[in-house]
């Protein structure tokens, strides 16, 4: 683990922080997390959600990268990947886009529970109906 960010690994951190959480307080960014045996830039437990800041060492990594998300995805775990242009460049974007993955994994997630929870109400109901027969 890094004692000092890189500039963009700062300035990202800024931008969860002050961008990012506002909008979705119960979302907590943590940052070089250790998952899976992989050290994260952004690590939000509760999204599962990842984002990693790609420097141009990232160029000549790209195989490897492709090997870190697919094996994070396994664990349920998506990767969004930024390069530290955009970070700098057009941080508006980067937050929207960022904003919309948050959104679409909550949207998800409430789904998932929803249906959980609709299943376990046919599964007491068809309980009770053979509990009375």
């Amino acid at each position: 683990m890094r004692e000092h960010p890189e500039p963009a690994e700062k300035r990202m951190c800024e931008i969860l922080t002050t961008s990012v959480i506002s909008k979705f307080p119960e979302h907590n960014f943590c940052s070089q997390s250790l998952q899976y045996g992989y050290i994260l830039d952004f690590y939000c437990p509760t999204l599962k959600l990842a984002v990693e800041v790609d420097g141009a060492v990232h160029n000549n990594r790209r195989v490897k990268d492709s090997e870190k998300d697919f094996h994070l995805a396994k664990h349920g775990i998506q990767v969004f990947r930024v390069s530290n242009a955009e970070v700098f460049d057009s941080p508006e974007v980067l937050i929207d886009s960022l904003c919309k993955i948050i959104q679409e994994i909550t949207e998800q997630e409430h789904k998932r529970k929803e249906q959980e929870l609709e299943k376990k109400l046919r599964y007491d109901r068809v309980e009770r109906y053979r509990r009375q027969c």
